[in-house]
């Protein structure tokens, strides 16, 4: 089914959800009046849940009837999730009798279960939870009023925003007062602002007519206008869908957030070295942005001005003034490290620079206002398989990383955010790039050696040969690798060898060369990888441009494309930096990933996702984000001027 065929469903889906209604009783936890429970409701009005659960742990240690001890359970548990202590909440919910003949109780049950996957960032885990009730079921409006409100923020960390809107659609009918729903329809539009713009436009045809108007307001709200544009749009809208139900209150948070003028420079320096080890990159970068150029509609081009600059940024700040003297209104560039922080350590700027690498700058140094800074670093890549592995229900995982700093990096990226999510690194090893066998370093993460070392120890108590089978380590649930695909390539026939067959592997763009090679990539089978919507040939607009670069050099496009890439976002974010620089939860939806800046200008990507599949990558999506935007935190410096713009060595915005 094409993506299109999908969302017919998924809006086929929604119309008909929530027909099925549930019977309406008045609000109560099961727990009968015959249970002295004083001190435990003194202490829950008083917001002292996690004292109050350990009252009803107790009763339910002392009843006897199986009833009222598994409603005493549950309501422990509930209290316990208030406490957010999850791992307390998740031993008294299972303390109840499985399974409940009180079907509300059953369905509290559930509904705190789900909560708990939700803190856990386990969404699919949350959505088998919150299935709808069955009509029987004797639900509450408090009751339902969760569901909803769970269910919402199950299918957002899932990514899937329109079923989120859905639920969101149904609490509002449950919502009495108007502050409440108010809020309820600013969640609605944030849910729906990471859809596409050509999504959003889709779904509208054939959605019912209250989400449709939502759909077109999310439009309007994503699009960087100025105040008398935006009214001309809001006249539109409310012409348009005269009875939705969006409060006015709702239409003046929008027509009160500041506006912000899509940035539209007359003139536009590229500023770019054409020699030295800088010249293939900056050509791919500057094909890449007249791509984006030439795509664009005459009436809209500015003029580009081109300079060359040196990759020591010895005299980039000298080039970019003679460029602002000679009339530009914004620098795209440079592209070096040693230039962007040459840069970076100005007070200020005479126009806005989008530059095109990270500065090794702490976060403790200011940064100059009109800095932004675009590049391909790997760090950023490695937190997202962090993050990816963790929301597919990993723990527990091992890193295996090439020696030197570049790996280094990497794998310090990876274990740091897998830990402030809560995850466990069993073993990391590093392995020489540059040999061939790597049957050592394997060996000591998978905990071979020991294996090898019990069956010795039982040979020399025996006094005799045994036979052996060495049996690696069980309690690992995934494996990041972090490679080029010369070691990739090696590594995944080596790892299966050593009896790691079924372990998931996950890692970063870098173990993909750029073009399908199934001869060479026959082993990659299964293994999980972020990279660049351009590379993975994520349907965009922009496909022909694609396809025009594809047949100009094709031989630099396979090993360059993701530069390619990143020139062509870099001229097509232009009108949209400062927006997103003011709204940091918008999204621009890029060759590169969906971009967001952070208060210090830096430009993340969310990357889409593939899995290797008869050795090419299959395309599976973009992952949900686990939050709005992450404070980037310092990293160390890069070993070599190239680092960040993953060279292998072999116009519209999502809000």
């Amino acid at each position: 089914m094409d993506r299109f065929g999908q969302l017919v469903t998924v809006l086929l889906l929604i119309t008909v959800a929530g027909c099925a209604t549930p019977v309406k009783v008045p609000d109560g936890d099961g727990i009968p009046e015959s249970v002295d429970r004083g001190k435990a409701l003194e202490l829950e009005e008083a917001g002292e849940y996690a004292a109050a659960a350990r009252q009803y742990l107790g009763l339910a240690r002392q009843e006897q009837q199986t009833e009222r001890r598994d409603a005493l359970w549950v309501k422990a548990g509930e209290l316990l999730l208030l406490a957010d202590e999850l791992d307390n909440a998740e031993q008294a919910l299972n303390q109840a009798t499985t399974p409940l003949t009180d079907l509300q109780l059953a369905f509290r049950q559930r509904l705190a279960l789900g909560e708990l996957a939700v803190k856990r960032t386990r969404p699919e885990d949350a959505l088998q939870y919150l299935n709808a009730p069955t009509a029987e079921t004797p639900l509450t409006q408090t009751l339902m009023m969760r569901l909803h409100r769970l269910r919402a923020e199950a299918f957002t960390l899932n990514g899937n925003a329109l079923e989120a809107a859905n639920d969101l659609l149904l609490l509002e009918s449950l919502l009495g007062d108007e502050g409440a729903i108010a809020e309820n329809q600013t969640r609605i539009l944030q849910t729906l602002s990471p859809l596409s713009d050509q999504a959003l436009e889709q779904m509208q045809v054939l959605a019912p007519e209250t989400l449709a108007g939502w759909l077109a307001l999310t439009r309007i709200a994503k699009a960087p206008l100025g105040a008398a544009q935006f009214q001309r749009q809001i006249t539109e809208w409310r012409n348009r869908f005269g009875d939705h139900p969006a409060l006015q209150q709702t239409i003046e948070r929008l027509r009160t957030r500041p506006a912000v003028e899509p940035l539209r420079p007359h003139k536009i320096a590229i500023l770019l070295p054409t020699s030295g080890p800088f010249a293939e990159p900056s050509a791919a970068v500057r094909d890449g942005l007249l791509a984006a150029y030439y795509s664009d509609a005459p009436s809209n081009r500015p003029e580009l001005a081109f300079y060359s600059v040196r990759s020591d940024g010895t005299d980039v700040n000298e080039v970019m003034e003679r460029s602002v003297q000679e009339g530009a209104e914004l620098v795209v560039g440079p592209l070096s490290k040693t230039a962007v922080t040459s840069i970076a350590r100005r007070d200020q700027l005479p126009v806005p620079v989008l530059a095109l690498n990270q500065a090794e700058l702490g976060d403790h140094i200011t940064l100059p206002i009109n800095l932004y800074q675009f590049g391909l670093p790997p760090e950023d890549e490695a937190r997202q398989a962090a993050e990816r592995a963790w929301i597919d229900g990993h723990t527990k995982a091992l890193i295996l990383a090439p020696g030197g700093l570049w790996g280094s990096r990497v794998a310090t990226s990876f274990r740091t955010r897998w830990e402030e999510l809560g995850g466990t690194v069993l073993e990391q090893q590093s392995y020489d790039p540059t040999k061939s066998d790597f049957s050592t370093p394997i060996k000591a993460l998978l905990d071979l050696n020991e294996s090898q070392a019990r069956r010795k120890n039982l040979e020399r108590l025996m006094g005799q040969k045994i036979k052996f089978e060495p049996r690696r380590r069980q309690d690992v649930e995934i494996l990041f690798l972090a490679a080029f695909p010369r070691q990739a390539r090696l590594l995944r026939p080596q790892l299966k060898f050593h009896r790691a067959s079924q372990l998931p592997i996950i890692a970063t763009s870098h173990v993909f060369t750029g073009s399908v090679d199934r001869a060479a990539d026959r082993d990659m089978d299964d293994l999980l990888f972020c990279d660049t919507p351009w590379t993975l040939g994520v349907e965009r607009p922009s496909m022909t441009q694609r396809n025009q670069i594809r047949t100009l050099w094709p031989k630099s496009q396979e090993r360059l494309a993701r530069l390619y890439a990143m020139g062509f976002d870099a001229y097509r974010v232009i009108p949209y930096l400062e927006w997103l620089q003011t709204y940091p939860s918008e999204r621009y939806e890029g060759e590169t990933g969906h971009l967001v800046i952070d208060d210090r200008g830096r430009i993340h990507r969310r990357l889409a996702w593939a899995r290797f599949r008869k050795g090419a990558p299959d395309l599976i999506g973009f992952a949900p984000e686990l939050q709005e935007l992450e404070e980037e935190r310092q990293t160390a410096p890069a070993d070599s001027e190239t680092e960040g713009l993953a060279i292998p060595t072999a116009h519209r915005p999502v809000l």
